[in-house]
């Protein structure tokens, strides 16, 4: 994750009408803010998999969340609708392949991770949220 999580400041938003309002109950930042939305993915497939672990480590708990779990599900799902990667998959896709794997046409994430972090309203770097764990001082 870049620096900053994926939040970024946009001071000038009103003249960027496609961006519409901006979040302002972030539980860690505050100011308008945006988020980069690939940040988002990464965030809602990470929260899904920990949501899914605990379940089967501890079982049920009043912690668990379905209403972010159905969020990040959906918005898993319009993030692959919405890229539609055309990469066409053929032997290298398989499992038994899983050390080669289909070759991608990706974007550079050096220069997103750049871009970002230009912008970014914080330091923290973190893919889960608030609820991170805190591992040699730093959030994970």
């Amino acid at each position: 994750m870049p620096r900053g999580s994926g939040s970024i400041a946009i001071q000038d938003y009103r003249d960027h009408p496609l961006l519409g309002d901006p979040i302002t109950d972030d539980p860690l930042r505050s100011g308008p803010i945006f988020e980069a939305s690939w940040t988002h993915a990464m965030h809602c497939l990470y929260y899904s998999v920990d949501s899914y672990h605990q379940l089967i480590v501890n079982g049920r708990s009043e912690n668990d969340d379905p209403y972010h779990a159905a969020h990040c599900f959906e918005y898993l799902r319009t993030s692959i609708l919405c890229n539609l990667d055309m990469t066409l998959e053929g032997s290298m896709s398989k499992l038994s392949e899983k050390d080669r794997g289909q070759p991608h046409v990706c974007r550079n994430r050096q220069e997103a991770i750049e871009w970002i972090e230009a912008r970014r309203v914080d330091d923290l770097q973190d893919v889960v949220g608030p609820t991170a764990a805190v591992v040699d001082e730093k959030r994970i």
